[in-house]
């Protein structure tokens, strides 16, 4: 619309250097705002952005919600993907050490090409943090945690995001990290377009 296109002008946003608008929006339209980063345990960028993440969702007005999701681009990469929904499935206290031990554990092993010997080592970790081996196993065959996997895959192949760390905002808008020099710049683009469809939201009411 006019009013948005202005709006994200008025934020100081350019289509093409700090976002491209993704042409069939992956999500439905809704009232509250949504922010999906897309991510890789075995990708240090991603492990760098940890903190400015958490922090800037912290710093988050009501009716935002931030979302991570698992990219899914090679098998070893589901293995993963169903690490972080066990994880997100554990007591919140469990939580945080064992994703921050996730990042350092797969940047470690992601070049071992064996699939088998990366779950090993997985198992191991989360035995470490009091998840036993059974526990582990049966994450990796459960329903929910393969229908997740499953929204996951359809989610990043709907926004068209082919790296990581990449942030949609409302399954409309891909941030660009091009013109990012630090981790707060990425962030900065997500709250401008929150910011510009708020005001247009605003101006349509």
């Amino acid at each position: 619309s006019n009013a948005l296109s202005k709006a994200l002008q008025e934020v100081g946003l350019v289509e093409g250097t700090h976002y491209k608008l993704i042409d069939k929006p992956a999500l439905k339209p809704g009232k509250k705002f949504i922010v999906h980063e897309f991510f890789w345990y075995g990708c240090p960028h991603c492990e760098a952005f940890e903190p400015e993440l958490h922090n800037w969702q912290k710093s988050l007005l009501g009716g935002v919600t931030v979302e991570q999701v698992p990219a899914i681009w090679a098998p070893p990469m589901e293995l993963h993907a169903k690490a972080f929904y066990l994880v997100e499935s554990l007591p919140r206290e469990k939580r945080a050490p064992l994703h921050a031990a996730l990042f350092k554990k797969i940047i470690e092993i992601r070049k071992l090409r064996d699939t088998d010997a990366q779950q090993q080592a997985l198992i191991e970790l989360f035995d470490q943090h009091g998840v036993d081996e059974a526990t582990f196993l049966a994450a990796l065959k459960d329903q929910a945690i393969e229908d997740k996997v499953e929204q996951a895959q359809d989610l990043m192949k709907a926004s068209g995001a082919s790296s990581t760390p990449t942030l949609m905002v409302n399954g409309r808008y891909l941030v660009m990290n091009d013109t990012a020099r630090q981790a707060s710049d990425i962030t900065a683009i997500a709250d401008k377009i929150i910011r510009a469809e708020r005001i247009a939201r605003k101006a349509a009411n």
